[in-house]
């Protein structure tokens, strides 16, 4: 029961440190620090939160949480690790990665502990409170929003909460929103409806154009895939839809590269976010197996993204593309193993198990949608600071638990139906003899 009660706490202090960023309600917030040191005011919470995490390990069947991370998430960090041995900045890339593989480990042991179930209801709760606190925030303190002297003057006026940055205030309310409409659609409480607007007024008030599009589309996505389970039932015509679609993107990035690479890589293109790609997609080019992980942005003067593109790109602290930045910092290998650890293994898990009305999956399905979707202008693929990667693991162990669930099912059913035949054939010699 005590130990049930610190995993409890651990997770919950963990996710809130990560969703309020690293200076909240505080002045403008840089574009980096351009040296990679990080913040060390909130590395040493997190790393001391790791350690209790480790420690709740002598609790009983908890290493298992660790087995259950899929085999491709593995393997991802197996080739990441290997990255930073040709690394120009490895002691920033370890720190990342430490960081990084520690947060997911200790994800894994907490979700063993408290179940993901309860786990995502306490995210319910966490998040409704930060979006109170950030609404009455904006309303009475004047660094609840962003304030003149922004880098960005775009950002002037835009709401931030207590957070550090009005994106990471936008990708929680993003979370709560699918939240409180995917439980809205199982059960009409009070609580999961407002959770909805509270969230729904935070995204307008952060203007983030990103992510009001994004979330109205993968709800409608997750509409669309119910219809089709319930009108024609058969997972395998959904596969083959996906798998379709999935071909035909793939066949059209290939046939029109060209144009695609002259289009995202314009100065102008996507708010600025093409003159960062094309730096991206440059290195990548010339060094086909990555910079070495977390090696690539905000590592200093002396970094590859410096010597690539110049001394203006030191203090971007990443490319805006999840994909990329993974491409540029692990190579091609990286890139390959990210995607089928982010998309492909989830997206085969979702195909098998989703379609039942409920809410956690139908809230997992939905962000995980969000979160393919999100890195195409935001990177929180493998990168244990963003708002999404710590809710990304918690839907995968949610599909993951789901599909042991369903082998240990059939393993009974098929040891059932062997007995009961073997009974029905022993009565009938008995009877013959």
């Amino acid at each position: 029961m005590k130990a049930n009660f610190i995993a409890r706490a651990v997770f919950v202090l963990l996710c809130a440190i990560i969703m309020i960023g690293t200076s909240p309600l505080g002045g403008p917030d840089p574009s980096g620090d351009g040296d990679g040191g990080g913040n060390i005011i909130r590395q040493i919470p997190l790393l001391l939160l790791m350690f209790t995490s480790f420690c709740l390990l002598t609790v009983r069947g908890a290493y298992r949480g660790l087995l259950a991370l899929p085999i491709p998430f593995w393997i991802f960090f197996g080739w990441a690790l290997l990255t930073l041995t040709w690394s120009a900045n490895p002691e920033v890339g370890l720190r990342r990665y430490i960081l990084t593989f520690g947060e997911t480990l200790s994800l894994c042991i907490l979700l063993r502990i408290i179940g993901v179930r309860e786990a995502i209801r306490l995210l319910a709760s966490l998040i409704f409170v930060l979006l109170i606190i950030d609404l009455l925030a904006v309303a009475a303190i004047p660094n609840a929003v962003h304030r003149p002297g922004e880098a960005d003057r775009e950002l002037i006026g835009l709401w931030k909460g207590i957070h550090s940055h009005k994106n990471i205030a936008a990708s929680v309310a993003s979370v709560g929103i699918f939240l409180g409409l995917t439980r809205a659609w199982v059960e009409r409480s009070t609580f999961n409806l407002t959770l909805a607007a509270v969230s729904v007024v935070m995204l307008v008030g952060t203007g983030s154009k990103t992510s009001m599009a994004m979330v109205p589309l993968c709800l409608l996505a997750l509409v669309v895939i119910l219809a089709v389970k319930r009108f024609y039932g058969s997972r395998l015509l959904l596969r083959v839809a996906s798998l379709s679609v999935l071909m035909i993107l793939v066949g059209c990035f290939v046939w029109y590269w060209a144009a695609i690479y002259q289009a995202i890589t314009e100065p102008q293109f996507f708010t600025g976010r093409g003159m960062l790609w094309k730096v991206s997609l440059d290195y990548s080019a010339a060094n086909p197996f990555g910079a070495g992980y977390g090696s690539f942005w905000d590592v200093g003067l002396s970094g590859p993204a410096t010597e690539t593109a110049g001394r203006r790109f030191a203090a971007y602290p990443h490319g805006h593309n999840g994909y990329f930045d993974t491409l540029v910092s692990t190579g091609w290998v990286g890139l390959f193993t990210a995607i089928v650890a982010c998309m492909v293994w989830p997206l085969s898990k979702v195909s098998k198990q989703l379609i039942s009305a409920d809410r956690d999956y139908l809230f997992a399905t939905a962000f995980l949608l969000y979160f393919l979707v999100h890195n195409v202008t935001e990177p929180s693929i493998f990168s244990g600071t963003r708002v999404e990667w710590p809710i990304f693991i918690v839907c995968v162990m949610l599909f993951q638990a789901s599909a042991k669930r369903r082998v240990l099912q059939r393993r009974s059913s098929v040891a059932i139906t062997r007995s009961t035949r073997r009974g029905m054939l022993d009565s009938t010699e008995g009877k013959a003899a």
